[in-house]
This record gives structure tokens, sequence and C-alpha cells, in this order.
């Protein structure tokens, strides 16, 4: 069995990325991509599985024209060759130099026809039951590192046999100590939300906020509280919910031989059993686990008693279903709105979550061409949740000296604050000055108020201008909450042109990544932050 990894070495056809450098956390640089995607695209694997489909069928040829051509033992009655998962590839054959040299030369020739060759660096090989002089013949064959068998693929053996604890353990030591280096490393947006569960410190905003979709105010995050006891946890979790998703688990019936009567959905009175007790049905003859067409008589007629009708007169209004007798029902998911739809885990989830009504600010915060960093800080501006000196002194933090003392870092007046920091001080305002003639932010003026305003009226807007507007609001919170803490934990002095000029050339080399049509707006846009274009460029997607 051979284990190899396959790297890239001609150009992609896809050449729209854009790049900057984050050099301490701040983005230096910009240049396009001009070879094959960056890493973690979504379209790898498509392409991935792309190039394997033609490797599968080069190994396939090899082996139906050789006469000499040997499957794996275990392989032979499916005739498999290979077989590819994430972006790796596992090639099985038996062990002899012939059947060897055919994979070598499909290989050989899938690298002429793609570009794409194997690094023997990466590769390993397997063997079980061949003879010492054969092993030492293929490995001149296919210079690959020999492996020990059972393969292990991400630290976890690829056994058939149930997993042991010992098996798991350098999987867990591997992922421990990944965890204790993000701990002592300073996390982008993306890394918190890794991680949101690491650390006992007290969160800035509550779970219950966080796990909000971002259109409530929230950010989006699936959460499964903790929970003991000697099953496992997995079905711990889902016999908690089940009484609360079993109203959306419904029946559509056909033949009506799958559907129980009497405790599945599957009508406007469902579940029967909720009204008709197991005494009053096993009394009349019936079982507690009838189907629906064991219900219903040769004449399409309910055989329940006549007498139930006035015991339960809801009955009434039920209707015979007609049966489709070469059909079998079907199990459904009904959402929130009782429509039909597709069952999916974010449908269970989005009957269980805790609900709020919709914020209007959601897309002024989260939009495609954001920087993720700058969108979470602002989201935690909004929610009111960073530790400026006001909030410290409610929550009593540090001596009654110390609180007396506070004031603004940046304006050395009053105590910091949300409206005060980003607006209200001096400091800040003299920054907003700098930038505001950037944009089209004539009608805020010198209060958050104002902001969340122009927010509201202004933030699903798919305009370039108000696009430039969201990209230096979120900058400009960002690089003024930076400037604060530098000024207050190094003593530094709050230096105006500093954090105007963060806030542009970020905001500058974001734009330089956006595609642009021909506009008279936009031309004055660009001038403005003097980014050149080509003509056959689009509007910002």
């Amino acid at each position: 069995m051979l284990e190899r990894e396959l790297g890239f070495f001609h150009s992609s056809p896809v050449q729209t990325t854009s790049f900057s450098i984050s050099i301490n956390g701040n983005l230096h640089g910009y240049f396009r991509g001009k070879q094959g995607l960056r890493q973690g695209d979504p379209m790898s694997p498509y392409l991935f599985m792309l190039v394997m489909e033609v490797l599968s069928l080069l190994l396939q040829h090899a082996a139906v024209s050789s006469n000499g051509f040997k499957y794996h033992a275990q392989c032979a009655k499916q005739k498999i060759i290979n077989v590819s998962f994430a972006d790796d590839l596992f090639i099985f054959v038996h062990g002899d130099v012939w059947s060897i040299g055919k994979v070598k030369q499909a290989l050989e020739r899938f690298t002429s026809i793609s570009g794409l060759v194997s690094s023997p660096a990466k590769s390993t090989v397997y063997f079980c039951n061949v003879p010492l002089n054969v092993r030492q013949d293929i490995l001149r064959l296919m210079p690959f590192q020999e492996g020990s068998l059972p393969v292990r693929y991400l630290g976890v053996p690829l056994i058939t046999t149930k997993l042991i604890f010992k098996d798991c353990n350098p999987l867990v030591d591997r992922m421990e100590k990944k965890i204790d280096s993000w701990l002592n490393k300073s996390l982008s947006f993306a890394g918190r939300l890794q991680l949101v569960n690491s650390g006992r410190a007290k969160a800035k905003v509550a779970l219950s906020d966080i796990c909000l979709p971002k259109a409530e105010g929230g950010l989006g995050i699936w959460s499964i509280s903790d929970s003991r006891g000697s099953i496992s946890w997995g079905w711990r979790k889902l016999l908690s919910i089940r009484d609360i998703v079993r109203p959306f688990i419904w029946k559509l019936v056909r033949s009506g031989l799958q559907t129980n009567v009497w405790s599945d959905n599957w009508c406007h009175l469902s579940p029967l059993s909720s009204f008709i007790t197991p005494r009053r049905i096993s009394n009349v003859g019936f079982s507690i686990s009838s189907s629906i067409a064991d219900l219903i008589d040769v004449n399409g007629q309910w055989k329940w008693p006549q007498a139930w009708y006035d015991i339960y007169p809801m009955l009434i209004e039920l209707n015979v279903p007609q049966l489709i007798h070469n059909m079998e029902d079907r199990t459904i998911w009904k959402d929130l709105e009782g429509n039909n739809c597709h069952f999916q885990s974010l449908e269970v989830w989005n009957v269980i979550r805790h609900r709020e009504s919709p914020v209007p600010w959601v897309n002024g915060v989260w939009f495609s061409q954001c920087i993720l960093r700058h969108s979470f800080h602002l989201w935690l501006v909004i929610k009111n949740k960073l530790k400026t000196q006001d909030r410290l002194a409610v929550w009593e933090v540090g001596s009654a000296t110390n609180l007396n003392l506070m004031c603004c870092p940046l304006c050395r007046n009053n105590r910091d604050s949300r409206d005060h920091l980003f607006f209200q001080c001096s400091f800040a305002s003299n920054v907003w000055k700098e930038v505001k003639p950037m944009v089209s932010l004539e009608k805020v003026d010198d209060s958050w108020q104002s902001i969340m305003d122009w927010m509201t009226e202004n933030a699903s807007s798919k305009k370039t201008e108000h696009i430039v507007c969201k990209l230096v609001i979120s900058a400009a919170t960002y690089f003024i909450w930076l400037e604060r803490n530098n000024c207050l934990f190094s003593n530094a002095h709050a230096n105006v042109a500093t954090v105007v000029g963060r806030i542009k050339n970020t905001v500058r080399l974001c734009l330089m990544g956006f595609e642009f049509r021909g506009d008279a707006k936009v031309e004055k846009m660009l001038k403005k932050w003097e980014i050149a274009r080509n003509e056959e460029e689009n509007d910002p997607g």
C-alpha cells in the first residue's frame, strides 16, 4: 500500500485573488495572486477531486491493459486501486515489482498530463507479508519512505476495530499542544471564535448573546452546553432536546405502513396519543404500535369505534388519508412557519436556540468586504462591551484612588466611555475630521448615536461609497482603541497623524482588492484614495 501526497507545480486558471501581509497586526503592502488558489480556498477540494478522477482512470487503465497486474488482496473483488479523501491519496496494490511498475507508469503519465508530481519526502510505502528482497526492489523502483503498520492518519490509527483510549492519545496530545500555543499568541477574530470555550476569565459578552445569529446581534456560534453522566455526550444532548424538536418531525403519509397512528406527527391533531390514552387504545383491540394503514378498513374508513366520536369530537374533522400502496411513508422536517423542508442540523439549531429581534445594523458590521478583526471590534463597541473606564468604575475594578484618577488616555479629560472615546474626545474628533472628507459621512456628527443612525439607514446599501464608509467606521474605531490602549499601558503620547495614517492605509489596501465599474462617483472616490484601476474592472462584489 502506498500513501502519497501530490504537490501543485503549475499555474491555476484562478487569478483573481489579492493579498496583503499582516505585520504586528497591521496590513502592509498589496499584491495580486497569479498562481493557484490560497490555502483553504473552498474551491480546492473540487479541483482536487477533478484531478484525482483522472488519476483513477489512468490507474484502472494500467490495471486492465496489463496481464500481469495484481490487485491488493483485500481490493481484488471490488477492483479498487486508489482511495482519495481530504487532500491525501492511498494506492493499494499487490506487493510485486511488476504491479508497482504499472502504478509508476500511470503516475508518470498523470504528471505529464496535469503537471502534478509526487513528493517522495511526503510519501510512504507500507508492506505486509512481502519478502525482504522484493521490498528492496520496490523501494528502488519507488524511492519512498518505508512506514510501519498500522497506518496513522491525523495521529489516529486506521484499523477495523474500535479505537481504544491509547489510540487517541497522540491526537489529544497534539491538540493540547496546539491550544497551548494558541493561548500564548495574539489571536485574530477567527482564532478567538475557534477558542470560545477556552479560559475561565469573565466573558465580555454573554454566551446567549454570542450564540444569536449575526442578524440578531450575535456571532452565530452554535452552543451545546457541557453535561455529565455515564452515557455518551452525544446521546445526552440528543435526548435532552427530543421533546423540543419532536413537534417539527413529521411523517408524509403514502402507504401508511411506516407511520405510527398514535405517536407520530402526521395530521393537525398529532400526536393522537396526547388525548387518546393507551388504556382506551388497548380496550378496543388496537395496538400501541399500530400504523395508519392498520386503522383504515377496506372501504377507506377509520376502524375506531363510533363511540370515540362522542368522546373525542375533534376526530370528526380528521379525514382519512388517501394511501399510495406502492410508496413508503417519508420522514420530513417542518420549520417554524410550518413549511416542509429538507432536514439540516441548522434547522434544529434554529428551533432550539434563544431568539431576539433582528438588529438594523448587522450589515453595517458584517459584509462581504469587511475586515474581520475590525468588524469583531465594532461589534463589541456596539454592544458596549469594551473595558472602558466608565464600565470598570461600575465593576469597582481597582482601588478607590485609581478610580478617582481615571481619565481618558487620549485627551486627559473625563473618564473614557464608548460615546466619549470614539467621538466626543478631542483626539477622536480630530481623527474623524481627517478621515470624514474621504467618505460620504456628512450627516454624522460628534456622537455615537449619529453613527448608529447612519448604520440603520445605510447598513444594507450595496453602493460603493457606503461600503467604503463602513470600512472607515470599523477601521477608525479599531485604531482609536489601539491608540487608547497604547497610551494607557505604554505611557505613549497620542498621535492623531499616526492613527489617521493607519486608517487610510488599511482602507486603501482593502479598496485596491476591489473591482470597479466606471462611474463618476467611483472615479472621484478612487482619486481621493489615490487608487489607479483598469478600465474593464467591475463593482466590488
